[in-house]
């Protein structure tokens, strides 16, 4: 589970929502935990944006040791073709893991633009909704969420 998602799951926890929020309940909750989430998420989403250009930077090197090794093996196919499979083959676990990185990042941005303007209440029903309809885990049987622990420090 990634990072943010522990943030919410734990947020989601400790304003005691086990349960989906009804639309127009009046429930107060603290903006203590508001403020906690919203600074959990800044400082992931800076930590995301900082992998980003770094799994960007080790593409582009990536590729230009690929162009290398074309040039360099031109004349010896058995080498071109290791180098180039090789090379390959990392360029393609590199883009899956910068596809996941923008996804995570696109949607803490998201919310980082959201939340922070809502009062504490209406911050909770939409990190509730959130975590509900796009993070948790659905129990098919009784349709109510299990929140998930989050591990590791708080």
């Amino acid at each position: 589970m990634s990072e943010y998602k522990k943030s919410i799951a734990a947020y989601v926890r400790a304003i005691g929502q086990t349960q989906a929020i009804r639309l127009g309940d009046g429930t107060d909750f603290a903006s203590a935990e508001k403020e906690r989430l919203t600074s959990d998420l800044r400082h992931q989403y800076a930590q995301n944006q900082r992998l980003i250009w770094i799994a960007s930077t080790l593409w582009v090197v990536l590729f230009m040791l690929g162009v290398y090794f074309a040039i360099h093996y031109r004349d010896n196919l058995t080498g071109l073709t290791v180098a180039l499979g090789g090379n390959l083959m990392v360029l393609g676990g590199v883009m899956f893991a910068l596809r996941r990185l923008w996804l995570d990042s696109s949607t803490m941005g998201a919310l980082l633009a959201i939340v922070p303007g809502l009062n504490p209440s209406e911050a909770a029903k939409v990190i509730t909704s959130f975590y509900f309809n796009a993070i948790g885990s659905r129990n098919p049987k009784s349709g109510s969420i299990q929140v998930q622990a989050a591990s590791g420090p708080q």
